[in-house]
């Protein structure tokens, strides 16, 4: 089925595809930049220390997406309506969010600071607690950054975006770990200085930009109120996300409970390899969030519906490629990237891998959810999921350690997306797939087949294996999909990402 031919939903597809292209080279190659941060950061301190820095990092992680109260998309799902059309109340619903943002960052990075020797007390690990005193500081950057970029995506205008929240965190973030550890050998304490630098810089960056779109916004003069609105949407969506942060993170703290330190740094490794797919997912939802509060606010449910399929279609032809050798090579991976240490991860990274793919095959379910006014459903959702979550924690990961703690994650991200499609497709009639898909699938198998067979020669190096596999494999998956002939979409697709990395040239 192709997209129909309406002046209004090519217009869309289009403005999907321009959006799409930025905000994934942004996220991608910031992905990437984190991903060097982390791994020299992990060869650096070694595992134990390394550790160290992944609970605080996954206490920060936890905080900021719990600490948003759903304050980003309220942002823009109100912003949206009244940006060009009522500018007393688009400046109103920006400072009311970045005030309340303000305060809920400032108690709960104040909480994480005071508290950080307690908190450290029950993980057993007395040097944890200047990792979380720096942990806090970054908190409430972090907080107001995403909202200050969520403000900058009403515009539909993805660059500004991707490169406040994105590129320059990670770029600083890297820096401030070779500057701090390697130079002024500050060890763990110049990674908690690196991350702190870096969405300080971030923030600094989003600022400007929201003044630079949208002048006099941040002006101090009386506007409408929101606060009653913004709160009634943000706690149900509060609760939700953190029901859904606790749920993908909650295994780490299983693991740093009973594990060593060690086994947390080295779990920590595998996610970070494995998140990639989830990168791509938020690159498409970053642009795709404002075109459903537009599209959904004046009833237009087919072209929603046909927007949704696509980005999910999107996603998963970007994803599957690098999976399926990632999926086969885990451990060649593992011992390329962060050294021998960390080998013992790669049945780990496996396992999520494929929570991840189901995760991306989802789409923007939960993020369609929220922004159509079922936020109350995300959380029962969200809540469910929690529950299972921490049942399967208690029951795995004292057995199988961070093998257990991967098979949770897989576990309980593939329910959570699966009781959210259910639930989409009742209240919306909406859907993610169609017989599009074919063409993914059989690409997808042959890669699969191919990958395997390459498997089967006697490598000499790990570096040879990983490239040329890689390679052919990725190669295999696009020259199937080519042969079969793309969507009209995939080719607007394919000519905005073009243009971009030819006007990046």
């Amino acid at each position: 089925m192709n997209v129909p031919d309406k002046p209004e939903i090519k217009t869309s597809v289009h403005t999907l595809a321009k959006g799409a292209g930025i905000a994934l080279f942004g996220r991608s190659f910031s992905r990437i930049l984190l991903l060097a941060a982390q791994a020299f950061l992990a060869q650096v301190l070694g595992p134990q220390s390394y550790g160290l820095f992944s609970l605080g990092w996954s206490i920060l992680q936890i905080s900021a997406n719990t600490g948003q109260i759903g304050l980003p998309q309220a942002v823009i799902r109100f912003g949206a309506k009244y940006w060009q059309q009522d500018d007393a109340s688009f400046r109103g619903v920006v400072q009311q969010s970045l005030a309340l943002t303000l305060i809920v960052s400032l108690l709960l990075g104040g909480g994480i600071y005071i508290f950080s020797p307690g908190i450290s007390l029950f993980f057993s690990k007395p040097g944890l607690t200047p990792v979380l005193r720096g942990t806090a500081i970054a908190l409430v950057l972090l907080l107001l950054l995403k909202v200050l970029s969520a403000v900058t995506r009403i515009s539909q205008r993805m660059q500004y975006s991707a490169i406040a929240e994105d590129l320059l965190p990670a770029v600083s973030l890297l820096l401030g770990a070779f500057i701090f550890v390697q130079w002024m050998h500050k060890g763990l304490a110049g990674g908690v200085y690196g991350l702190v630098l870096a969405y300080a810089v971030g923030l600094m960056v989003a600022l400007g930009f929201v003044r630079s779109l949208y002048p006099g916004v941040l002006a101090l003069v009386r506007s409408p109120s929101f606060w009653r609105r913004l709160i009634s949407f943000s706690l149900p969506a509060s609760a939700a996300s953190i029901f859904g942060v606790l749920s993908r993170w909650s295994a780490r703290l299983f693991l740093g409970y009973l594990y060593p330190e060690a086994e947390v740094g080295i779990y920590q490794a595998a996610a970070q390899l494995a998140s990639f797919a989830a990168v791509i997912l938020t690159a498409m939802n970053t642009v795709f969030a404002p075109m459903i509060a537009q599209l959904f606010g004046v009833h237009k449910i087919r072209e929603l519906d046909q927007l949704y399929k696509i980005t999910t279609k999107w996603t998963i032809y970007l994803i599957a490629p690098a999976i399926i050798p990632l999926f086969f090579l885990s451990r060649e991976v593992m011992l390329l990237v962060y050294g021998a240490a960390y080998v013992r991860g790669a049945s780990a990274l496996s396992i999520l891998l494929i929570g991840q793919f189901i995760n991306a095959a989802s789409g923007a379910v939960m993020l369609l959810l929220l922004m159509v006014g079922h936020e109350r459903k995300w959380m029962l959702i969200a809540a469910g999921a929690l529950f299972l979550t921490l049942v399967l924690n208690s029951l795995l990961v004292p057995l199988w350690g961070m093998e257990g703690a991967a098979l949770v994650d897989t576990i309980s991200l593939s329910a959570f997306n699966f009781s959210g499609l259910i639930v989409l497709k009742k209240v919306v009639h909406l859907w993610p797939h169609d017989r599009r898909y074919i063409k993914g699938i059989i690409a997808g198998l042959t890669s699969v087949l191919v990958t395997l067979a390459l498997k089967l020669f006697a490598w000499q190096h790990v570096w040879v294996e990983v490239v040329v596999v890689g390679v052919v494999s990725v190669a295999v998956f696009l020259a199937v999909l080519i042969l079969q002939g793309l969507d009209e979409e995939d080719m607007d697709f394919i000519h905005f990402l073009r243009s971009r990395l030819s006007s990046l040239g």
